[in-house]
């Protein structure tokens, strides 16, 4: 005999900026014959129906234990995997996964498992998020266990960043092989603490890993990180995004980029500049 859980009504409670809020869940349990048992203690007297993964930080991951009992009559192995995503994003960014060596379980023999949900340094678009745990028989194909999880992203507060954007102008035309980007953060933060390998233009291109150098490009006496960009890769990205039939009517515009990346603890920051775009190239097309 075996058993699956479905919890409904899950209720998250909001995080709202560097705050870490509680979770509560207001939920109505029905319970069908199925092939394994999921517990919370090695004794199985207390039923998993539900997962709070809690706030879980980009890049960190968040660990749970359980006890999985065979409460069918054969001897069979365990699979995992994960259904409903909501946000459906949330499984671009996230990744479940378990210590399970692929032992055979008797029956009513018990096997300890520890789930491990990882949730990735570049997750966007993600705050609150919830997917069934579904824990199968894989000798017994019908057989499935369900867990009801849930979970909070924890972003910290993104830091505004000076950008500043060379040339200013970009040329259709011009050979020119970078973009050069000069990152200054607010005071109190170090441009030498910023993660190079995280930087990216519009969240879409990387910026190079070299050359990166710290000086004072803008005179203020606060020191700014430059780092390069692919023109031709930027160009490209503009392109895909721009009405090519008012670049060329109008031979010139202006466009808004921004870039993002993280510290080396973690820290978020975000900074913007315009761009114009010189369309003399495509008046030949």
């Amino acid at each position: 005999m075996s058993m699956r859980i479905k919890v409904a009504n899950g209720i998250v409670l909001a995080l709202l900026g560097l705050l870490m809020s509680p979770f509560s869940l207001a939920a109505t349990q029905s319970v069908i014959v199925v092939g394994v048992g999921v517990y919370w203690d090695e004794n199985c007297t207390q039923p998993v129906s539900s997962v709070y993964w809690g706030s879980v930080a980009p890049g960190t991951d968040k660990k749970v234990t359980v006890f999985v009992r065979n409460e069918g009559s054969g001897v069979v192995a365990l699979s995992l995997g994960s259904s409903n995503w909501n946000p459906q994003r949330a499984a671009d960014f996230m990744s479940l996964a378990w210590d399970y060596a692929g032992e055979t379980v008797e029956p009513s023999g018990t096997v300890s498992v520890t789930l491990d949900l990882y949730v990735s340094k570049f997750v966007v678009g993600v705050g609150d998020f919830v997917f069934d745990i579904v824990i199968s028989v894989t000798r017994e194909l019908t057989s499935f266990y369900m867990i009801f999880s849930a979970g909070t992203v924890l972003y910290l507060r993104i830091m505004e960043a000076t950008v500043d954007l060379h040339p200013q102008a970009l040329n259709l035309g011009s050979k020119g092989k970078w973009i050069t980007a000069y990152i200054e953060l607010p005071e109190g933060y170090d441009v030498e603490n910023i993660d190079v390998s995280l930087i990216m233009l519009n969240e879409s291109i990387a910026a190079e890993s070299r050359p990166a150098a710290i000086g004072d490009f803008d005179n203020d006496a606060l020191p700014d990180l430059m780092v390069k960009f692919d023109r031709a890769q930027v160009i490209s990205h503009i392109l895909d995004y721009v009405s090519l039939e008012e670049l060329v009517k109008g031979r010139c515009m202006s466009v808004t980029l921004a870039m993002t990346g993280r510290l080396v603890d973690g820290t978020p920051f975000e900074g913007t500049n315009a761009v114009g775009i010189i369309c003399n190239v495509l008046q030949k097309l």
